[in-house]
């Protein structure tokens, strides 16, 4: 038993350990950047922020270029995942801030001569213009290696939604090349050294690596480059990514000729890269697409495709739809393609299954062999539209594959939805943080540069803040949550709040007190926590007075509030959002001082005892 013990240890230990790094370039020196503490590449050399050069190390960081260096591991709170900690090598850096611009400069001594430099870094969140340039003879000029200009305009792409997530899936890809090195790059470059050193100039870089050899070792370091990457790769994918797709048994369908099948199924059943239609789903030379819908409702239909050979430049195309009493115009139809997203299936596992996620308006897109994919077509029914069937057709045209037409029908029933008014209830949208959730876009931290990105930003800000509220009151909301301010020490900063009310004010919406808007009031508590003990007599304070700023605000600019308090109170709490019974009843005291305000508190599921006691 005791062999077989140890036996099973040594598997374990092996398949940690996983690949073995080839054998170094000779004459090489690496660098792995990061804390003091944080995990350290095996062979390399660490660099935290306050290894500042000496003669004897032959290396560390130089005065000049600003000197300022930050250093840290990840960039997101929570338990580690692969956007934030994907490897050994770039989990941690130094040189990068997403409160300032950061300059860093470190020089490694080296024999003159011609050398190959291999180096990790990035721009974590596209909010400033980052650089990486070098010097040969002091710091008197710099040759610069790369540089990459980071604006409002080309900074609200595709690609930094979250680490290129919103780049859709492919089959059989992977994870690791199409997310991790295109967020986590390790590029090349040749440098000649002239003075006995260089300076490596590092302009808002998350700095992680950093390995400079002798270019007569060129053949010797591809190799042992090709193999960092194979290690980091096994790391990758046996510590932090697996793929998980949902078993789907179902045979495929034959292939009717058009080298792809056309299905249809409710929205609320998702189709994944994998999903193979039913024998019922699938879209015959007698199938009609359907939906009912209530005057001024929003309806969809799905449009599946299971491509038995690659599509290409796929446009899905909605005509007019007519019926007895009138039409319902194109302008009411929209289609959007589903784009699948890596979603994390619990928050401390390392599997991941890609689901419809974004719903994307792309003219047209290609369908490889292998994906199935889904189109939403979505319905707005006129307000004033007639009871009755209105008719139409959608047309699914590949460019290199037979174009198919399917009837669709849409029935518009004879009433309407209640309006929130008639059902004098308040309807909103939980967590609506626009300003930092739209396609990880840092618009609040653009907010504190100079002139003229300040303004650029807040001037997005408030076009997206307008459309998504005008979205919210088409779809039968009244009310919303407040983002949670910025804070100046303990004062508010009302930049972004001032933002959305201007939106609000614009739409018409959020506006009635009968319907008041969620303000949370822990956002602004555990800022005040970061300065003062929570529930000292300082912090109750200052924290009421802040919370009477923001009641004075929201009065000022016609805005009804409610302060949610604490968010599904329980005993056991572990998120900033939460407290015990003890703790809540102590903010719902506070709260209830502050004159002219509601408060609430979303309770637990399942925790009666506490529901009725907060009650």
């Amino acid at each position: 038993m005791h062999k077989k013990i140890i036996y099973f240890l040594l598997l374990v230990f092996c398949h940690v350990a996983g690949h073995a790094d080839a054998p170094d370039p000779a004459g090489i020196k690496k660098f792995d950047f990061g804390t003091t503490t944080s995990i350290l590449y095996s062979g390399f050399i660490r660099v935290s922020s306050t290894n500042t050069y000496s003669a004897a190390a032959g290396y560390g960081w130089s005065g000049g270029g600003g000197g300022q260096y930050s250093s840290g591991i990840g960039l997101e709170s929570g338990p580690p995942n692969y956007t934030n900690f994907p490897d050994q090598l770039a989990c941690d850096y130094v040189g990068w801030s997403r409160i300032s611009a950061v300059n860093c400069q470190f020089r490694v001594d080296l024999a003159n001569g011609d050398y190959i430099v291999q180096v990790l870094f990035r721009n974590p969140i596209p909010i400033r213009t980052y650089e990486f340039k070098y010097s040969a003879n002091g710091g008197t000029s710099y040759t610069t290696l790369f540089s990459s200009n980071i604006s409002i305009s080309n900074a609200y792409t595709r690609p930094y939604f979250l680490l290129g997530m919103g780049l859709d899936y492919t089959p059989n890809q992977d994870a690791f090349d199409k997310y991790i090195d295109r967020f986590y790059p390790v590029r090349r470059y040749t440098v000649t050294v002239t003075n006995g050193y260089l300076l490596f100039y590092f302009n808002n870089c998350a700095l992680s690596m950093l390995a400079v050899y002798p270019q007569s070792q060129e053949a010797a370091g591809e190799t042992w480059i090709a193999s960092v990457k194979t290690s980091r790769k096994n790391t990758f994918n046996s510590s932090y990514y697996t793929e998980s797709l949902p078993a789907d048994s179902t045979p495929a369908p034959a292939d009717d000729g058009k080298n792809y099948r056309l299905f249809t199924r409710n929205y609320v059943k998702e189709v994944y890269p994998n999903t193979k239609p039913q024998s019922y789903e699938l879209i015959l030379a007698t199938t009609v697409i359907t939906l009912s819908a209530a005057k001024g409702e929003f309806e969809p239909a799905i449009l599946g495709v299971y491509p038995l050979s690659d599509l290409n430049n796929v446009s899905v195309t909605v005509s007019e739809l007519a019926g007895a009493g009138g039409t319902i115009p194109v302008s009411n139809i929209e289609v959007r393609n589903a784009h699948y997203f890596e979603k994390r299936i619990s928050n401390y596992g390392k599997y991941y299954t890609p689901v419809p996620f974004a719903l994307m308006q792309d003219a047209a897109v290609n369908i490889p062999n292998g994906l199935t994919k889904q189109f939403w077509i979505t319905v707005k029914v006129p307000d004033n539209a007639v009871a009755g069937d209105y008719t139409g057709t959608i047309t699914f045209a590949p460019s290199n594959k037979t174009v198919t037409t399917i009837p669709f029908t849409v029935t518009v029933q004879n009433f309407s939805l209640p309006t929130p008014d008639e059902t004098d209830c308040t309807y909103g949208w939980f967590q609506a943080g626009i300003e930092s959730r739209h396609e990880n876009y840092r618009l609040l931290i653009y907010m504190d540069e100079n002139e003229p990105v300040k303004t650029q930003a807040k001037t997005k800000l408030a076009s997206i803040a307008e459309k998504q509220i005008q979205s919210l009151k088409d779809h039968g909301c009244n009310s919303m949550q407040l983002p949670s301010p910025e804070m100046s020490g303990t004062s508010v900063n009302f930049t972004c709040l001032n933002i959305y009310a201007d939106a609000m004010i614009s739409k018409n919406f959020g506006l009635d007190p009968k319907h008041p808007n969620q303000f949370f009031v822990i956002g602004i508590a555990n800022d005040i926590a970061k300065s003062y003990t929570e529930y000292s007599s300082t912090f109750r304070a200052k924290l009421k007075t802040a919370l009477e700023s923001v009641r004075d605000w929201a009065n000022s600019k016609g805005i009804p509030i409610i302060f949610w308090v604490v968010d599904e109170p329980r005993e056991d709490f572990s998120p900033s959002c939460q407290r015990n019974y003890v703790d809540t009843i102590w903010y719902l005291e506070l709260c209830n001082e502050i004159t002219g305000v509601k408060t609430t508190v979303d309770m637990l599921r399942g925790s009666p005892n506490l529901w009725g006691n907060c009650g």
